[in-house]
């Protein structure tokens, strides 16, 4: 089921810039997008929206629809934390070294590299807990773990 965000909330906008190849041409073009994130009241992340400054590009096309694609997915209860880990490390064009300051994210493999990244770095995760007994004879157990693949 899907839970959808209050009318108004919460939010902000992120500015980013990839300094990468031009496709057609040998030279060097900045390729800047925001990220709009939407918040729950309880400070989830429920929606993003990406603009990048080509509009009716393939670049700004793909980028709307990626959006509302992880906003759906995040409101039918999704974690951020499996959407980052899915689309880290996807290489496509524009891809390059960008204008952030945090090393982290100096060089990016496309616009969704670097948005799941960021994303990742400005909502961690909080680490897995451990399951508690009340048997003081049996340990703790830890969470069983996750296969490739698993959405868990």
């Amino acid at each position: 089921m899907r839970e959808r965000l209050p009318d108004e909330r919460p939010g902000f906008t992120h500015r980013f810039a990839i300094n990468a190849k031009h496709p057609n041409k040998d030279e060097i073009v900045k390729y800047k997008g925001y990220v709009t994130v939407g918040l729950y009241s309880d400070g989830r992340v429920g929606e993003l929206f990406v603009k990048m400054d080509k509009q009716g590009s393939q670049t700004s096309g793909w980028a709307d629809c990626w959006a509302v694609a992880v906003s759906t997915l995040l409101q039918s209860g999704t974690s951020l934390e499996s959407i980052c880990r899915k689309f880290k490390g996807v290489k496509f064009e524009p891809r390059g070294m960008t204008d952030s300051e945090d090393h982290d994210l100096r060089f990016v493999g496309s616009p969704v590299d670097y948005i799941v990244r960021w994303l990742e770095k400005r909502f961690p995760v909080q680490p897995e807990t451990v399951f508690q007994t009340n048997d003081p004879d049996k340990p703790a157990e830890l969470p069983p773990a996750q296969t490739k693949g698993s959405d868990k």
